[in-house]
């Protein structure tokens, strides 16, 4: 299951995402008002007018970590998203964000438009961005590596293990009663969010794609202590892990009779160490 792609966590969304984007638009505010880079000192500008560039900022971040990918799920897509990816995302951000912040200051000082002043603020900002962002982004990256394979190969004995066959039975209710599903917990290997549907992957090899959110998977199953959500997308049946591999993402899980991936992110690592412990 390894890979030598640089594979690095997609942006942050949601909850956590705009709480990202207001502490960037606040440190943007304290750092301009603080350092007064870029001669702002000496065209006096105030603490509200020096607030509009963090405004800016707040709102270029909260539409890319949480409007964005309320609308397309898989916009950001995780089995592919790289240390490249993620540079020229933020590179793409700092140049929206420096586009809009050229219109503002034209504005503020009743400018006309200058396409040479324009390239002078562009070049200004991808010079200082490639530099900054591309460190920042490869530190982190290569943090996180030697975490998550660590983590993973405290589970190497574990995941080995033959799985119990418990026949238990599992009885899922879809949103659409015809789509309702029973099996066993042993033929349950794991689910997969996909929009307003699941898709249940059964150790025979079946797919079923069910009506329903995993968040109501999660609920009907949560007494079955095998049985853990992992992942914003994913659900798992620890039973039928064969290998736990680390890389910058997270943990990453190789299922028996399934060639599919699942990941483990780092919102749910503490419950998949714990729930693995007492497998």
């Amino acid at each position: 299951m390894r890979t030598t792609r640089l594979l690095y966590p997609t942006p942050i969304r949601g909850r956590e995402g705009l709480l990202f984007s207001m502490v960037f638009g606040i440190a943007v505010i304290i750092f301009l008002w603080v350092v007064k880079p870029f001669d702002i000192d000496e065209q006096d500008y105030s603490f509200a007018e020096i607030s509009i560039f963090g405004l800016i900022s707040f709102l270029v971040f909260a539409i890319s970590h949480t409007l964005i990918p309320a609308l397309h799920e898989d916009i950001y897509p995780e089995q592919r998203w790289t240390v490249y990816h993620q540079i020229f995302y933020y590179l793409l951000l700092s140049f929206i964000i420096a586009t809009l912040n050229g219109l503002y200051i034209n504005v503020r000082n009743d400018l006309s438009f200058s396409w040479s002043n324009y390239g002078l603020i562009i070049r200004q900002t991808l010079i200082v961005g490639v530099i900054a962002i591309s460190l920042i982004v490869f530190f982190s990256y290569s943090l996180r590596l030697r975490r998550f394979s660590h983590e993973s190969s405290l589970f190497s004995t574990i995941a080995s293990e033959a799985p119990r066959q418990d026949q238990s039975s599992l009885n899922i209710t879809s949103d659409l009663k015809s789509e309702d599903v029973k099996l066993t917990k042993a033929q349950f290997l794991f689910a997969k969010s996909s929009g307003n549907y699941v898709e249940l992957y059964s150790k025979s090899g079946e797919v079923q794609v069910l009506r329903l959110s995993l968040k109501d998977l999660e609920s009907q199953l949560t007494h079955h202590p095998h049985l853990l959500r992992c992942h914003r997308s994913y659900m798992v049946n620890l039973q039928h892990i064969t290998e736990v591999d680390g890389n910058a993402q997270g943990l990453r899980l190789s299922m028996r009779s399934s060639k599919h991936v699942v990941l483990v992110s780092r919102k749910y690592l503490n419950d998949f160490k714990s729930a693995m412990q007492q497998k």
